[in-house]
């Protein structure tokens, strides 16, 4: 039961997902996912002097074109492909609806406008920020378990995935 990536799987996908999460971040030295060790400050640097923060990197054409990438690099991964990749990219769009609500907002529509859009004024690092912060990573931990509660049950994660979904939907 465990040995077929019962809980290889929903690790995947939650941990990809706030990797994802930090990830539009690169290009901002000062960043958690910049922090990480020198290379990745040195190549944040660069990406800030030629985008600036919150720039093309914050771009929905940004994530998908990184996701497209990363899905023709990643054909070999088998099974944990789609996991993956689901929680690399969910967690890449949490942060950019996130950062709508921030001053500077984000290009909803580029290429085709470069216009950002925001929908408040939240400060990153203020109150609302941090309670953000604390509901998404609760909303991670609530799915890592409903995914293992349905693979402790034989189901599969996509199964419990299109479940949840439908449930919510009804709602």
């Amino acid at each position: 039961m465990f040995g077929d990536g019962a809980l290889l799987l929903p690790f995947l996908t939650v941990s990809t997902s706030l990797l994802g999460s930090l990830l539009p971040d690169i290009d901002y030295a000062g960043s958690t996912v910049s922090g990480m060790n020198r290379q990745t400050g040195f190549v944040s640097s660069g990406l800030n002097a030629a985008f600036g923060h919150r720039g093309i990197l914050h771009t929905p054409f940004a994530v998908f074109g990184f996701f497209l990438l990363l899905y023709i690099l990643s054909s070999f991964a088998g099974v944990y492909r789609w996991p993956a990749l689901f929680g690399l990219l969910t967690g890449m769009l949490s942060h950019l609806v996130l950062d709508t609500f921030n001053p500077s907002g984000i290009m909803w529509l580029f290429p085709a406008s470069r216009r950002h859009f925001r929908l408040a004024r939240l400060r990153t690092g203020g109150m609302a920020d941090r309670i953000f912060e604390k509901l998404f990573l609760t909303a991670a931990v609530v799915t890592a378990v409903i995914l293992l509660q349905n693979r402790w049950k034989g189901g599969s994660v996509w199964q419990t995935i299109m479940i949840q979904t439908e449930q919510a939907v009804l709602i």
